[in-house]
């Protein structure tokens, strides 16, 4: 009997425990859980009771009474904690009860803003184009670890690998998060050989069509001057100038015809040149007149009244269009398979000016992203074929980008290597420091140079300036060709590209002399 009676007390107990018992349910703070500064400043938390009254309840965090500063409504506790420091934190609610003392609820939980570390190179030693690639690193901290948006096993060390079966063309991008969600991104490069003693000169289409001109480049190649040619495929009027077979040049009317592309090829290679394919992407006025007369205006940049861009007499196409970065992608697909070496694309930009004096019909967001993901788009393509992309860019870029739509960074995620253009004749005086940059060639070249090497130093890709072979302004000789060379040899540059636009190069200013001094200003 006594036993029947305690086991009725029991179930009484039980049965009045469970009557008054009080379940509670929170939205925006999880038992047991963390959560980021940012996050827990912007939260609400939302508290729910299984029975009771929340008119009558105590919310407390970490022992101090924040009722005043929640709101019920329709049978829900709303409360904004606001900023908390970081660190362990609890939140009590207190509910009273008729008979049992208040029913007590926790939540124990953390801020935290510190995101996990990764370690990992920021890029790994040149690899061949068809060549594995293997990474590994580790990782503490982390709940989560992606890589390109793939989840990636971690060992219980923190400790990964990777694994691809070529070189990634572009960054490849990881992503550690930890449980309160703060997030930490890493990018490894994986960067393909580069030539380390670029000595190259630009050659015009019609100046290689030209006898005369021509021998005068097989003359430096022959005397050991240059081991480099930067053979246009497609130039600044929009003209190709060999025999190709791509579509779209022959319905603009942009094929010359000059020479057989293979042919000039293979003859340059016998002779131990490395061949550049120098691309004049955007700005195309043979195209963009076609385009206009047939109507399909939105390839090129125009006013904002819906005309022609006025600059580059009208002849600037539109960056963001598939066709018009199709068309440039077939011609260096072409030249890839023809044999050139290396890809190297030139106005591969918005036009400079202010960007409110454009419209650029079809463009989705920044006109950087629009022109990284053209490089990414080619990259691809090339590195696919067995060459290397590159990009000349404008010396400015490295300092102000959005002026021409040229982030250097990201363009360098998605080349093999960049060549800024660092004419001191196009510098402004003061920039850089330099008063007079084009009396100063070493100085400019040395401290703009300087500036790029800082940008693309975590991707590992190597740079290749474009230097002044001619004279505006100030009377270039020997001396001021051989003072931007040693700049760039002393930037540990990959060598050198020489511009001028009459294809007449100076053997005496390509003989490279260690000694060459600087040139002051005068």
């Amino acid at each position: 009997l006594r036993l029947a009676a305690v086991i009725t007390v029991v179930l009484v107990a039980v049965v009045v425990w469970n009557t008054l018992r009080v379940r509670a349910s929170a939205t925006g703070v999880e038992d047991g859980g963390a959560i980021t500064p940012e996050a827990v400043a912007e939260a609400t938390i939302n508290i729910s009771i299984s029975r009771g009254s929340l008119e009558d309840a105590t919310l407390r965090l970490d022992g101090t009474d924040v009722t005043s500063k929640a709101e019920i409504t329709d049978g829900r506790l709303s409360w904004k904690p606001g900023p908390l420091a970081e660190g362990d934190h609890t939140l009590e609610l207190h509910v009273p009860r008729s008979i049992l003392p208040d029913a007590t609820v926790e939540w124990d939980f953390t801020v935290d803003g510190r995101p996990p570390t990764i370690t990992a190179p920021p890029y790994l030693p040149p690899h061949q184009p068809d060549d594995p690639v293997d990474i590994e690193g580790t990782v503490v901290g982390a709940e989560t670890l992606t890589v390109d948006g793939e989840p990636v096993d971690v060992a219980s060390d923190g400790s990964f690998s990777l694994h691809f079966d070529r070189p990634p063309t572009d960054g490849i991008d990881l992503v550690a998060v930890d449980d309160a969600g703060n997030e930490r991104h890493a990018t490894v490069f994986v960067p393909v050989p580069y030539p380390d003693d670029v000595r190259g000169v630009h050659v015009t289409a019609t100046a290689w069509d030209n006898a005369n001109l021509r021998q005068g480049i097989i003359d430096l190649i022959n005397d050991g001057l240059v081991n480099t040619v930067v053979l246009t495929i497609k130039d600044e009027g929009g003209l190709v100038g060999h025999e190709s077979n791509v579509a779209a040049a022959h319905e603009v009317g942009a094929v010359q015809g000059l020479y057989d592309l293979k042919k000039q090829v293979d003859y340059l290679h016998s002779k131990g040149v490395y061949v550049v394919g120098r691309i004049v992407c955007f700005r195309d006025p043979k195209y963009a007149d076609a385009a206009w007369e047939r109507g399909d205006r939105e390839m090129l940049i125009q006013s904002p009244d819906g005309d022609r861009y006025a600059l580059y007499g009208g002849g600037f196409l539109n960056f963001s269009h598939p066709e018009v970065q199709q068309y440039n992608i077939d011609l260096a697909v072409e030249a890839v398979k023809a044999g050139v070496d290396d890809v190297l694309y030139d106005y591969v930009r918005r036009p400079d000016g202010l960007i409110e004096t454009m419209k650029i019909p079809g463009l989705e967001g920044d006109p950087i992203d629009s022109v990284v993901e053209f490089m990414a788009k080619s990259h691809g393509e090339i590195r696919r074929l067995g060459a290397v992309q590159g990009a000349s860019v404008f010396g400015i870029a490295a300092t102000r980008p959005e002026q021409i739509a040229q982030d250097i960074l990201a363009m360098a995620s998605n080349a093999d290597y960049i060549a800024p253009m660092l004419y001191p004749s196009h510098w402004n005086p003061g920039e850089y420091g330099v008063a007079d940059p084009d009396r100063q060639p070493y100085d400019i070249v040395f401290r703009s140079l300087r500036d790029f090497r800082q940008q693309v130093a975590r991707t590992g890709r190597p740079l290749v300036p474009w230097l002044q072979h001619f004279s505006l302004g100030s009377t270039y000789t020997t001396a001021e060709i051989r003072a931007q060379v040693r700049a760039s040899r002393d930037q540990d540059s990959n060598g050198w590209l020489m511009w001028d636009p009459g294809v007449t190069y100076n053997p005496e200013g390509l003989r490279e002399d260690s000694r060459a001094p600087r040139i002051p200003a005068t």
